[in-house]
């Protein structure tokens, strides 16, 4: 999938998957394997905590970062729509969402980065606390971050 979808050799996609993703960052899981052609496919997904700032996005080679990324946000998105499909079934409090485009200037840059940092740090420190906790006792979250270059964003709908 990777590999078509990015126009990538499958070789580099396999390697970086198996070799880098699963056998030395351990960030990956395998989720089935199937029989194709004579080969064996694995098929991988992320790992839960893979999600709240393990991740050193720095330390993945291209060209499988911006696939890596594009997989972590279609989890992020596929999780949180189902989510919210649901939200109105239960008892809980309802979520938290919040979608802001705006423009800032360098130092703006660099201040929204540092507090999404800092975002993630608590979250990864609350996770760690709750670690110990029965998981009867726990409330599943799903908990996204995003702070990236966009082109402008049109709201205006067309007629």
């Amino acid at each position: 999938m990777i590999s078509s979808e990015y126009g990538l050799p499958l070789s580099t996609v396999s390697y970086h998957l198996s070799q880098v993703l699963y056998e030395e960052c351990d960030l990956v899981t395998i989720v089935r394997r199937n029989q194709r052609r004579g080969a064996l496919e694995k098929v991988f997904a992320l790992k839960r905590e893979s999600y709240v700032g393990v991740i050193s996005w720095t330390a993945i080679p291209e060209p499988l970062l911006s696939g890596m990324r594009g997989i972590a946000l279609n989890s992020f998105l596929k999780t949180a729509i189902a989510a919210l499909e649901t939200e109105s079934d239960n008892s809980s409090p309802p979520g938290l969402y919040a979608f802001h485009p705006i423009a800032v200037d360098a130092e703006g840059h660099g201040e929204i980065s540092e507090a999404l940092e800092g975002l993630v740090e608590k979250v990864k420190a609350v996770q760690d606390r709750c670690a110990s906790h029965h998981p009867g006792e726990l409330i599943q979250l799903i908990v996204g971050t995003a702070a990236f270059e966009a082109p402008p964003l049109s709201l205006e709908k067309s007629a």
